[in-house]
């Protein structure tokens, strides 16, 4: 991302500033109300911390008494991001309202723990780590699992108790099928849609239950999940750092244990919910005006183009999508983390979504090259596989996109970063994909 982060942005958006009583464990310096609120030129963006004592009108909150709050607010394990954090949601456009100074800690913390748990997640310690990908190396032979750390945490099992399977006939087998088909090899391995719910210890302790499975593991022990788990995990951490063990195990036991299932879209029970179906509370998400109002600990996407899921319907690589956080930003560029992704720019990441989408290209490309010289097979393996058709000449991917529901017809051929949607909605890639980030900043 480039440095426009701080000259985008024509309009002024000025939030309303409402007055809460502070709550009793925040410092008596910080018992004040802030808004972080923005003002907008054709040259600059200026974004102000406004600081009102009843009943003096609101100061501008100068970045001395920033800094000066997250020192007195945040433990020193969370100081050093939370510094960082504070001055990159005073630097977007987008209108960051908060009620109470405890508001304000509630989002630094959730803020500072997206970063250093999505961080942690991801460091390799003497060949151990805490996740990795079903079915994918270094992990290639096992499916999805939680960690042998949290195993009497969750069910179902581990069918076969972490064994490495030896058996090479096997590991041939499974080396030669789409990933979708692999569960098929080992028995007990789960297959797509998999899940895992809370075991009766799991229940009983809940808190115990997640930070278990961020335990390191080598390879076939680990827990082996794909990035909208993970990151729901780590959604999940950013608020037990907020309540802590026993605030957090009582807020699951009246929410229900039934509902915290470790699967796809796990955050969405974070989210507000509904009037029949409240959630958790913690999350919300909001559309951007652009990349340049991304704030360090945003949960964003990054959509490969939408026809990927057609012709990668059979071959089943990743890579339809990234869920990924923002963990950095400098010298005036963002960077993002996902899960196996590494730490990527936004540049970088589109440039990894053209490849994974090449990748399968040139296989429909080779066979065009055979159809083209008369081969008939070639022709079918084409439209059956890939759903690439021949017309008046040139040769198209055709097909409905399942997750987007959306029509694809496009022109089979290798495609380059700028045309990859990442950030933007594949739906209308005029606009930003939706982002999940606190709630306490509404």
């Amino acid at each position: 991302m480039s440095s426009a982060r701080r000259t985008h942005r024509s309009r002024a958006v000025l939030p309303e500033i409402h007055a809460r009583p502070a709550m009793p464990h925040v410092s008596r310096a910080a018992s004040a109300i802030f808004a972080l609120q923005s003002t907008a030129g054709n040259a600059a963006v200026q974004r102000l911390v406004r600081l009102t004592r009843p009943p003096n009108p609101p100061t501008v909150m100068t970045r001395p008494q920033r800094r000066a709050f997250v020192r007195a607010e945040l433990p020193a394990r969370m100081r050093r991001d939370g510094l960082v954090i504070i001055e990159d949601m005073a630097a977007t456009s987008d209108a960051l309202r908060f009620q109470t100074p405890a508001e304000l800690r509630t989002e630094l913390i959730k803020r500072v723990t997206m970063t250093q748990v999505m961080r942690d997640s991801q460091t390799m310690v003497r060949g151990k780590k805490a996740f990795g990908y079903p079915f994918t190396n270094p992990s290639l032979y096992w499916g999805p699992r939680v960690n042998v750390a949290a195993k009497d945490y969750w069910l179902p099992a581990v069918s076969d108790n972490y064994s490495l399977r030896r058996d090479q006939a096997k590991r041939r087998t499974l080396r030669d099928m789409p990933r979708s088909l692999r569960h098929t090899v080992f028995p007990g391995d789960q297959g797509p849609g998999y899940d895992f719910g809370l075991s009766p210890q799991g229940r009983r302790d809940p808190y115990e239950a997640i930070m278990r499975l961020f335990v390191r593991q080598p390879p076939h022990k680990r827990s082996l999940v794909h990035c909208d788990y993970l990151v729901s995990l780590v959604h999940f951490r950013a608020f037990m750092a907020t309540l802590g063990k026993p605030a957090f195990n009582s807020r699951i036991a009246a929410y229900g244990h039934d509902r915290i299932r470790l699967r796809a879209l796990l955050f969405s029970e974070l989210e507000p919910g509904s009037l029949a179906r409240p959630g958790l509370g913690s999350i919300r998400q909001v559309i951007p005006a652009s990349p340049a109002d991304l704030v360090v600990g945003d949960h964003v996407y990054f959509w490969n183009h939408a026809a990927y899921d057609i012709i990668n319907r059979t071959v089943g690589n990743a890579w339809r999508l990234e869920n990924a956080v923002l963990v950095e930003r400098r010298g005036g560029r963002d960077y993002f983390l996902g899960h196996g992704s590494g730490k990527r720019s936004e540049a970088q990441m589109k440039a990894k979504l053209a490849r994974e989408y090449n990748e399968v290209v040139m296989r429909a490309l080779a066979l065009r090259r055979r159809a083209e010289r008369g081969s008939a097979s070639a022709r079918v393996e084409l439209r059956d596989r890939f759903k690439v058709v021949e017309d008046a000449g040139t040769w198209w991917i055709r097909g409905r996109n399942p997750l987007l529901q959306v029509d694809v017809n496009v022109e089979l051929r290798r495609l380059r970063p700028a045309e990859m949607p990442g950030l933007f909605n594949p739906r209308d890639t005029s606009q930003m994909y939706r982002v999940r980030r606190p709630i306490e900043s509404s």
